[in-house]
């Protein structure tokens, strides 16, 4: 369990009392999969984030760009200025699917394609 544990850590390039070594990134960008329920919680944090004072953009009309420009790069989401897959589960993960998405097309109609294809296929929260 120790060697497993230090493989884990070294992976996330976290120091052994447990912070984060800023600016650390997978060198791998294929080790950089999301599991659906991080994605999920992303998406309910960028909908809070759009239906609040703070964010010049709502949510019926949050393209991606617009979350990439205005969300992703705000302090709370991403401090460390890594990816955002390294902010919600530092460990390498291999996807299962890709991803692929117009920059202008809205966000809610990307997680809805999404919850489609996962309801379709019947796949778990841990879906990478």
């Amino acid at each position: 369990n120790i060697a497993v544990r230090s493989k884990m850590l070294q992976a996330c390039n976290v120091e052994s009392h447990g912070g984060r070594d800023k600016g650390g990134k997978l060198p791998m960008l294929t080790d950089r999969g999301v599991a659906l329920r991080d994605l999920r919680r992303f998406a309910s944090r960028a909908k809070a984030w759009a239906s609040s004072e703070g964010s010049s953009v709502q949510w019926d009309d949050l393209t991606v760009q617009n979350l990439h420009d205005s969300y992703m790069k705000e302090p709370l989401v991403t401090p460390n200025l890594r990816s955002f897959m390294e902010e919600v589960n530092c460990a390498p993960k291999r996807p299962q699917f890709i991803l692929d998405c117009a920059w202008d097309g809205l966000f809610k109609d990307v997680m809805s394609s999404i919850e489609w294809f996962v309801e379709a296929h019947q796949l778990p929260e841990t879906s990478v």
